[in-house]
């Protein structure tokens, strides 16, 4: 069984997929603590071969 692996997306790449099709099936925003030290707010992860499809 395939898993799915996840890229995260930061701000502003990520505003560009906002308007896709399958966007909130795809993806998870990162509001933790750490996450957003991290990779500052509004930085996604998003399922790698829907991105690939995508970009």
């Amino acid at each position: 069984m395939k898993q799915d692996t996840y890229e995260v997306v930061c701000w502003p790449e990520i505003q560009f997929l906002f308007g896709e099709e399958g966007f909130e099936q795809n993806s998870y925003l990162i509001n933790d603590e750490k996450g957003i030290d991290d990779f500052g707010s509004s930085a996604y992860f998003v399922n790698s071969d829907w991105l690939r499809l995508h970009t």
